[in-house]
């Protein structure tokens, strides 16, 4: 799972910035999510790691 924290650039060079930092939300993310799926009855289960990255978007 990947989780994007995103700043925008407007035309007037200004950069809009979300209400939670970048490190902040780095904190309250957990490292893994544990998956658990059931099918046809059997259960199947995984730990995916959650990964996170910053960008800045620029409007044209």
């Amino acid at each position: 799972m990947k989780i994007y924290h995103q700043r925008w650039r407007n035309t007037d060079g200004t950069v809009t910035e979300p209400s939670v930092s970048f490190d902040r939300l780095k904190e309250l993310t957990p490292k893994k999510i544990d998956v658990t799926a059931k099918y046809l009855d059997k259960t199947y289960s995984c730990s995916v790691p959650v990964e996170m990255d910053s960008e800045e978007a620029e409007f044209l």
